[in-house]
């Protein structure tokens, strides 16, 4: 029967700042608010249990192709007899992900006593977000959160995906009554 020899945890840490600032004129109020994120995150969990596979995966094959075999594993290079991808019963997995954004938005609003009103403004948004998914595998140490490509260590890097992004955005709006 699958089991669970790890017990995940999610750590978070959350930054926030912004600041609105009003400057009062004849015309109408100038607005400016400006706004700072920061996210950090771990996420941790035990991995896929290999331990009561039936069966054995070639990973080059078409199709990843299932075969029966005395030890199940996953290989790369040749069905029956390829090069092991987990040498362990089980694995675990962590993800460590990044966001930052700003943004700023101007805007200028008339009286709200005039019988004609409106607001005209405009906003900026900078993100950059960066994401790392890894699986190691799982030899009795627990989850360790790193990506480790040497097969001496105690919880190899088997497979990873990393991302990284940066967007911008822009808009400008109008509203009149």
């Amino acid at each position: 029967a699958p089991t669970s020899n790890n017990l995940g945890y999610n750590k978070r840490v959350l930054k926030n700042v912004s600041l609105k600032v009003d400057y009062e004129t004849g015309a109408g109020t100038l607005s400016s608010i400006t706004s700072y994120d920061d996210v950090s995150m771990l996420t941790t969990f035990d991995g896929y249990d290999y331990s009561d596979n039936q069966n054995c995966f070639e990973l080059t094959a078409p199709l990843s192709t299932p075969y029966a075999c005395a030890t199940p594993q996953i290989t790369f290079g040749g069905l029956g007899g390829g090069t092991p991808f987990f040498t362990a019963a089980f694995n675990t997995t962590f993800q460590v992900y990044g966001q930052q954004n700003f943004s700023q938005e101007l805007r200028f609003t008339s009286p709200s006593e005039l019988p004609f009103r409106y607001i005209v403004g405009a906003y900026f948004l900078k993100r950059e977000r960066d994401l790392v998914t890894a699986t190691q595998e799982d030899k009795g140490f627990g989850i360790i959160p790193k990506l480790d490509f040497d097969p001496a260590t105690a919880n190899q890097t088997r497979a990873y995906f990393e991302e990284n992004n940066s967007d911008k955005a822009y808009a400008a709006f109008v509203q009149a009554n």
